[in-house]
Formats: C-alpha cells, structure tokens, sequence
C-alpha cells in the first residue's frame, strides 16, 4: 500500500472515530422516536406503507432493517440506538470514501481531490447529523456520480447516476430542490461556455435514458414497497403540496435568513462557550472566488464542475435562507457545497512554494485541529447540552434515566407493570421508546374519563391535579395506591419541559430491595 493510500485510510478511520463510537450517548430525538414506531412495524410484520404526510422516504427503513437482522433482532422492543443509528453513520463514512470518484489516481497520490474530505472529516454538522437517525440524503453520491460520469461518459456511469439520484428521492422527497439546483448551475456553467464559442457536447439521449430508467426502477422499488404498496409510488409525487404548505407555515421552526450563517459562523452557549465553524466559511470563501476567476475557463472538467458547485451552493443556501422553515439538517445539502469549495480554497490557499508556505501548511492544520475539536465536542461532550448549535429541540438525558428506572421497576416486580402517560399535547416524546420494553402502557394529551389504574405514573405539571383526581377519587375505599415520587429531583423531557414520575410505594419499595430507585 503506497503513501497516499495509507493517509487516505487515516481520513476514513478518522471520520469513523467521530461517527461510529458511543451512539447511545445522545437522548433519541422525538423525530427519531417516532420513526422507530414505524420502522417497528417494518420489522416485525414486514408491512410498510409510505405516508406523503409524515416520514419521508422509505430508504432509511429498509436500509435499517440489514443491522438489525444482522444483531439478531425481530422485535421492535428488543432493538438498541446503534441498530437504527449506524445506518446513517456509515452512509457519512462512505461519502467521505466517495471523494474517490472525483479522480481516483490523483486521490491515492494525496493530490488536491484529498483536500475536501479533510474539512468533510472534521465539520460538526456532518459529524453529528450522521450520528442522529435521520433522512439527510447523500447530495454528494449524485454530485460524484454526475462528475464522474462528465470524465468517462460510459454507461456504467450513467447508471450509477441514475441509481444515487433514485437513492436521493427515495430517502427524502425534497432531493427534488437539489436536483433543480445542480440542473439550474449545468445549463448557466453550459451557457457560459457557448458564449465563449466553446460548443460543449451533449451526453448522448441513450444516457439520459439510462440515467432516468435506473432512477425511476430505485423510486418505485423502494415507495412501492417492493412492490406491496404501488399507491407509494403515486403519493411519493402527490407529497409536495404538503411540503409546500408546510415551508410556509408560522412555528417553533420558524427563524430569520440568517439563521445558518450565523449557526456556522458564530453562536454563543448559554454558559458563554462559542461555536464556530468559520474555517470552512473563510475557505470556502477562496474557493468561490477561484471559481469566479474560471467561470469563462474551457475544455478544463475539473474547473467546470468547482464553478457548476459554486454556483450550486449559492443557489441552495438562497433558497434555504428565504424558507421561513428551518432546522440544522435542513443545512446539511448547501453545507456539504460549501465543503467542496472549501477544499477547492484550501488547495489554492497552499499553492505555491514560496518562504510563506510553512506558515500556510500551519494555518490549515491549525483550523482543521480546531474544527476536529468542535466536532469531539459536538457529537460527544455536548451531545445533548443546549448551547450545542445542532442540538435542537432536543431531549435532556433525563428520558434515559426515566427509561432505566421504570425498566428496573419492571424487572423488579413479580408480575407485569402497567404504565400511565399524561401529558399536555401529547408532548412526551421521545419517551415511547426509552419505554419499548413495557407492554403495558398508555399514552394521553389530556386525561381520559376512564383512566386505568397504573403502577408508574408520567405527567405534565398541567395535568398533575386532574390525574391525580382521576386516581384517587375513582378508586374503590380500600384500593387506593399510595403513590411515591420515584426522583427525588424536577425531571424534565425537554428544557423547560417538566415530566413529573410516580409510582405506588410497594412498588418502589421492591425496586429499592432489587437495587434500583
């Protein structure tokens, strides 16, 4: 193995330690929770339905059934965090292995292709949106793919295409605003070069035929659920006017144009810490005014594609700025735009060989340092801390703990216990899967006329009253609990959030014998 494939394989390992170790350390998201509901049904049924409403595309499911399977696992109760979480973690590993395809034999030599991967090995966003269970698509895969084939124009290639866009639009149906985006840079970079004379030549209608083929067979094999669900493949089409009228709408996502910018430049924590991930920001910055200086340069891929990626990029971060929805992973598609010219940036950045250039070496290694910390930081140290820019509308680690001490309750008990969830607009998640493994339980917005007894008992601070109404004064003289708090602290779902846990006092008692709490 030469040089360049051993430092090759030292960026992989490294995305890997950011990406792989430790998946539980971050309290499930309420997004990530409700999916496992639903990808619980896929694995112990085999049934699934795609739903234009909720969830996106079905890619993430099917894909997550091959760990879980691989771990033994048939049941939704028996499944852990790393069976759902390392699908998407090691969908950010292979892209960083996908740099590859931009040009293989520069790659393995450590020539300027090996650049991007370093800013993409080290960015907190991408680092810690592959440790979540989440749908990011994979923009890159179509983006190599599309390079890669400008360079051969084989047909191998335009299948491969085909199939990375098929793959993009089957794990998140709003892929179809970065196709639009990469279509919208082709025919500017294109329109460019014919007014330079340059008579740029077409990939032939077989490809494209290709292309689109292998794309549609992708979509309707996976919306049609293999073939179980064809309706799928009508509503993955029909979904747009629900995204429409919900980028529109007024809410907790609801933030200036600003909002991404300033989460990559410069955010403070409450407890005064700063967030920064301006390297990328500063680099990318050279890499789109080196694509300005080529944007009329012909006959050359390699700058065809930096000035068809700048104009991309800017093009997704304006649209992503004017939508009044926004959240982190949102992001991730201009981000990984913005990495690419950032090593288009750090490449000129180091160009040259003159007395400066010690110093140059330096201070990239000074900013990729920094941007590795922040990314430790990110995904491990503040995994779940609010003043983590990408921690957002996120449980505290108090869901895990509720989770371990009912499930000790319940190992404790001599018969199966019964569990009671009341809380305010249905707010409670992501506790349904931190309480998986207890098969009796029931969950409430409000509290219902015939509310059953419980042996733990979860409610809002608004509720509490009502519930406790409803506990005692239904109860038959003789056969009413007396219930214990089980944390001798305020306990809360999200910040601000209280959750407030009950349970009787035989039971606590039989925990405390068994050495829980």
């Amino acid at each position: 193995m030469n040089r360049g494939a051993l430092i090759l394989l030292a960026v992989l390992l490294a995305g890997a330690l950011l990406r792989l170790p430790d998946l539980a350390v971050r309290p499930m998201h309420t997004d990530e929770a409700v999916h496992a509901v639903k990808f619980g049904t896929l694995l112990e049924s085999g049934d699934y339905r795609y739903d234009p409403y909720e969830y996106h595309g079905p890619t993430l499911n099917f894909l997550t059934l091959i760990p879980a399977w691989m771990g033994g696992v048939h049941m939704y109760a028996a499944l852990q965090e790393w069976h759902l979480r390392i699908v998407p973690a090691v969908c950010g590993i292979l892209l960083l292995a996908l740099f590859l395809l931009f040009d293989p034999h520069r790659a393995l030599a450590l020539g300027p292709p090996c650049w991007p991967p370093s800013p993409l090995r080290w960015c907190s966003t991408a680092a810690t949106i592959s440790r979540r269970w989440c749908s990011s698509s994979s923009p890159l895969c179509f983006a190599a793919g599309i390079h890669r084939y400008l360079q051969v124009r084989t047909r191998g290639w335009a299948v491969f295409t085909g199939v990375a866009a098929g793959l993009m639009f089957a794990t998140k149906e709003t892929s179809v605003i970065t196709f639009g985006v990469i279509g919208a840079a082709c025919i500017v970079v294109w329109l460019m070069h014919r007014q330079r004379g340059e008579r740029s030549a077409l990939p032939p209608l077989a490809h494209w035929l290709i292309a689109g083929a292998s794309a549609f067979i992708v979509i309707i094999v996976f919306y049609s659920s293999f073939g179980r669900n064809p309706r799928g493949v009508l509503d993955a089409f029909g979904t747009f006017a629900v995204y429409v009228e919900r980028a529109g709408t007024t809410g907790r996502h609801l933030h200036p144009w600003y909002y991404y910018l300033q989460m990559l430049g410069w955010s403070h924590a409450p407890d005064g810490r700063l967030w920064t991930e301006a390297g990328i920001l500063l680099f990318a910055g050279a890499g789109f005014v080196r694509a300005w200086k080529e944007r009329f340069v012909v006959n050359d891929p390699a700058a065809a594609f930096r000035v068809t990626t700048a104009i991309a990029t800017l093009l997704m971060l304006a649209i992503i700025s004017v939508m009044p929805y926004k959240t982190p992973w949102v992001m991730l598609t201009a981000l990984l735009g913005l990495i690419i010219m950032a090593g288009s940036g750090i490449e000129t950045f180091l160009a040259g060989a003159d007395r400066m250039r010690v110093v140059r070496f330096m201070l990239v290694a000074g900013i990729v340092i920094h941007l590795g910390w922040e990314a430790w930081s990110a995904s491990f140290a503040y995994a779940d801390r609010p003043g983590n820019p990408y921690v957002y509308a996120h449980p505290t680690g108090d869901v895990i703990e509720i989770g371990k001490a009912v499930t000790a309750l319940a190992a404790a008990a001599p018969s199966p216990i019964s569990v009671v969830v009341c809380y305010q607009d249905g707010d409670y998640w992501p506790m349904p899967w931190y309480l998986r493994t207890i098969a009796q339980t029931g969950w409430w917005s409000s509290v219902p006329d015939s509310l059953p007894r419980a042996d733990v008992v979860l409610v809002s601070p608004e509720l509490e009253s009502s519930v406790t109404k409803a506990l005692y004064e239904r109860s038959a003289p003789g056969e009413r609990p007396l219930y214990v708090t089980l944390f001798s602290r305020p306990a809360y779902v999200r910040p601000g959030r209280e959750i407030r846990v009950y349970t009787t006092l035989a039971l606590r008692e039989l925990g405390q014998r068994a050495g829980g709490k």
